[in-house]
């Protein structure tokens, strides 16, 4: 699901980073690097190595699974870990730092709202915020609330409404795109 929507924001040029909030063991973290190493390559820039399929890395570790997959150390400088629990981690962003693409994926009401509280104020208008965790009502309950309690009106979409490949999950995944008017 990922795939279109980081797709959109590269193809229009919407500012900021990619982040994902609740790493686990950096699977989808590992597919996104390759999505944007294929991205740019396709816009002109020379492939350094071969692309690999995606493996997720084993005993979630997170670093090992971009050294897995074979990412040099020129694609392991422009990624940044942030350890630790999300009310200590994701203040510590720099004042100034947009996202074009959040991905939250935990499955608590606390850690989903956090992570919105810090990040959505960031996301920049076009871009997309994501959510793993559908599926748990707590999860569920604390993105209604923050999209009560800000006024965001954006449609939202979950990953089973919007058919077949390439929006094929096998856990319902939500997300909305920001937008000037609706938030």
């Amino acid at each position: 699901m990922l795939e279109p929507l980081a797709w959109d924001v590269l193809h229009n040029g919407i500012a900021g980073d990619f982040i994902e909030a609740g790493v686990y063991k950096g699977g989808i973290s590992v597919h996104m690097e390759a999505l944007l190493h294929a991205f740019y390559t396709l816009r002109g820039a020379t492939a350094h190595a071969p692309r690999e399929r995606v493996r997720t890395p084993e005993g979630g570790k997170v670093h090992g699974g971009f050294e897995e997959k074979g990412a040099e150390g020129d694609v392991l400088r422009q990624v940044r870990f942030l350890p630790g629990f999300f009310n200590e981690t994701l203040h510590t962003i720099p004042p100034g730092s947009s996202f074009a693409l959040i991905r939250a994926d935990s499955d608590m009401f606390v850690s989903i709202y956090e992570t919105l509280d810090a990040l959505y104020p960031r996301l920049s208008v076009g871009g997309y915020i994501v959510f793993d965790d559908w599926k748990f009502l707590q999860s569920r309950a604390a993105i209604l609330t923050y999209r009560r309690n800000m006024n965001i009106t954006s449609p939202m979409w979950s990953s089973h409404q919007r058919g077949s490949p390439p929006f094929h999950t096998i856990d319902p995944m939500a997300f909305w795109h920001k937008s000037a008017l609706t938030g």
